[in-house]
């Protein structure tokens, strides 16, 4: 039943995040969080966020709240456990501050099997953080490799881009792990991402989330 708050100064137009980590750090808690004027009038309230990126976590029981305040004053942040519960192992990491938009990008699937010459298709799935809404320039690198990648962008409006991988018509028999990476600038900084090789699965029957593997792997055989 214990309750966290905490208070911080605010200005009129300020955007914020408030994010809690918890589950994803395998503590138990199951986390809530309050938005409270100085007035004590609860502006927002959020209790669970789904977090693309987390990997295996399927009860994404952080919580999260992207808010614009209303004016200029005292606010607080109010932090309990859903279903009352406590102790020394319900730790989290709360951040308050403005947003800092980010990305990260997952490709599917983890390996491919190809002749020499030929041509693949792979998604490339963006997780978008903070409110970045950008778009993402998309580029293959392989050692040895010799592959070119085609129409490699994620439009602001979209969170994934299937793609065509090529393989150069001499590039030699053997498994190799090309590298993609995205590109973005996010206020007029350029920021680059490798993507995450992963394997779709599902969990429940309905749920579907990403598996992350080392690395990605391509099988090229003779033309």
């Amino acid at each position: 039943g214990d309750v966290d708050a905490f208070g911080f100064a605010g200005k009129a137009g300020q955007k914020i995040v408030v994010e809690v980590n918890a589950r994803r750090l395998n503590s138990p808690l199951d986390s809530i969080v309050r938005l409270i004027d100085d007035y004590g009038k609860q502006l927002m309230v959020n209790d669970d966020c789904e977090d693309k990126s987390s990997d295996l976590i399927t009860h994404h029981a952080d919580s999260y709240m992207a808010y614009e305040l209303p004016s200029d004053g005292n606010y607080f942040v109010e932090l309990g456990d859903v279903q009352n519960k406590g102790g020394g192992e319900y730790a989290y990491r709360l951040r308050i501050g403005p947003p800092q938009p980010d990305f990260a990008l997952y490709v599917l699937p983890s390996g491919l099997t190809m002749a020499a010459g030929s041509s693949a298709v792979i998604t490339v799935h963006a997780v978008r953080k903070d409110g970045f809404d950008g778009e993402i320039k998309l580029s293959a690198e392989s050692e040895g490799g010799g592959f070119t990648l085609n129409d490699a962008l994620i439009s602001g409006k979209e969170d994934k881009a299937e793609l065509t991988i090529t393989s150069h018509p001499d590039a030699p028999p053997g498994f190799f792990s090309p590298r993609i990476t995205g590109t973005a600038v996010i206020s007029g900084r350029e920021l680059k991402r490798n993507a995450v090789p992963a394997d779709e699965a599902i969990q429940a029957f309905s749920y579907k989330h990403f598996v992350p593997v080392k690395d990605f792997f391509v099988a090229v055989s003779s033309p």
